[in-house]
């Protein structure tokens, strides 16, 4: 997948099925040029900060105040890639800072990749700015459809996300309304 300054990315699945991996599979083939700013909520990423053009924001506290620090120096700074690890934690907080972010950050040149175990995390205000679902396995029925609803599939089109091994994603173009068959990490 072709990321680039307008993508916004959910990646999202339960605990070990991959999420992390993917992420870190694309942050490595990304130009050094391009600069990464990480979020991260639990020190998944403590490594990439000694890459010149990656930045690791360890979470100290997780609180509002945090998240909207982190997110406004990002939204300051402009053409980078953002990366929100464990977005379930402060996604869904009411704040003024992030929905800038979701809603205009791409006016900046600020790609954003969320990953979140659970994608009702993601307010509906926020779904029309994010172009790009990497689902990995979900079993939660709700989760499972609002995921259908997002992508506009239908109610039961989204149900093989309940069967997926670890490792196994389906991506989901939404500019283009293009659902992939089930792929597998590390297979291309």
């Amino acid at each position: 997948m072709k990321w680039d300054s307008r993508s916004a990315i959910l990646v999202t699945g339960k605990a070990y099925t991959g999420k992390t991996f993917f992420i870190r599979a694309h942050v490595a083939k990304m130009p050094r040029s391009r600069e990464v700013w990480i979020y991260d909520f639990t020190n998944e990423y403590a490594d990439l900060a000694k890459k010149k053009n990656i930045m690791v924001w360890q979470v100290k506290r997780g609180t509002l105040d945090e998240v909207e620090e982190f997110t406004g120096r990002a939204y300051k700074q402009g053409n980078l890639t953002v990366i929100y690890s464990e977005a379930d934690n402060y996604l869904a907080m009411n704040s003024p800072v992030l929905l800038a972010m979701v809603t205009t950050g791409r006016n900046r040149g600020l790609n954003i990749v969320v990953d979140a175990k659970r994608p009702m995390s993601v307010k509906p205000s926020y779904r029309g700015r994010f172009n790009k679902l990497i689902l990995f396995r979900t079993t939660l029925q709700d989760d499972i459809e609002y995921i259908e609803d997002w992508v506009g599939t239908g109610r039961g089109s989204m149900a093989q996300l309940k069967e997926l091994d670890q490792a196994q994603f389906i991506e989901v173009d939404l500019d283009n309304q293009e659902v992939s068959e089930i792929q597998k990490l590390g297979s291309k």
